[in-house]
C-alpha cells in the first residue's frame, strides 16, 4: 500500500487550488461577457430586461425592429402580454415631475389619531 507524503499531498492541493482559480476566472468572464452576447451589434432582437416573477416564471421586455414587446415566460411557454411603441421615459423625465407635481402632506399615525380622537 502506498503511503502518501507531505509533498505529495501539497503537490495535489496546489494543483487543486490551480484548477480552482481557473474556474473561478472562467465563470466571472463568462458571467461578464453574457449579456453582451445576445445583443451584438446589427442584431435586430434584443432583450433589454428581465424580471423573475418566480422559480419558473418571468417577464421579458424584447426589442424586435424598433418595437418593445413585452413577453412572459413559463415552463408552458412564452405568450405575448403588450406591444409598448414610444413609451420609453427617461429618468430625468420622471425626477422633472417629482419636483414640480405639488407634493401631497403624508400624515403621521400621531395626527390620525389625533384626529379621531376629536
Amino acid at each position: 500500500m502506498n503511503v502518501i507524503g507531505f509533498s505529495d499531498w501539497l503537490s495535489m492541493m496546489g494543483t487543486f487550488a490551480i484548477v480552482l482559480t481557473l474556474l473561478i476566472f472562467t465563470l466571472l468572464g463568462l458571467k461578464k461577457m453574457g449579456p453582451k452576447l445576445g445583443n451584438a451589434y446589427g442584431k435586430r432582437i434584443k432583450v433589454i430586461e428581465t424580471y423573475s416573477l418566480g422559480a419558473r416564471q418571468k417577464l421579458m421586455l424584447v426589442t424586435i425592429n424598433e418595437k418593445e414587446i413585452l413577453l412572459g415566460v413559463s415552463p408552458n411557454g412564452v405568450s405575448k402580454l403588450a406591444l409598448l411603441e414610444g413609451t420609453e421615459i427617461e429618468s430625468d423625465e420622471i425626477q422633472d415631475k417629482a419636483l414640480t407635481e405639488p407634493s401631497v402632506k403624508k400624515s403621521s399615525f400621531k395626527d390620525k389619531i389625533a384626529e379621531v380622537l376629536k
